[in-house]
């Protein structure tokens, strides 16, 4: 499995637990639509947590 795409899926199921919508690229950045919102913001990265697959398979390897 690719560290990439546990990263994107982590964001992805992050945006779906919190409500954020629509999630793009722009500028290397992450923005999404939060809850409610009308013009899209970027994503607060801090507070998304690396699943335990990730660390699951950093401790294969």
């Amino acid at each position: 499995m690719n560290i990439n795409n546990l990263h994107d899926k982590n964001i992805k199921k992050w945006c779906q637990e919190n409500g954020w919508t629509n999630l793009f690229t722009q500028g290397g950045q992450l923005y999404a639509f939060p809850p409610g919102a009308v013009i899209p913001l970027p994503l607060p990265i801090v507070n998304i947590e690396p699943t335990k697959i990730f660390e699951k398979e950093r401790l294969e390897y």
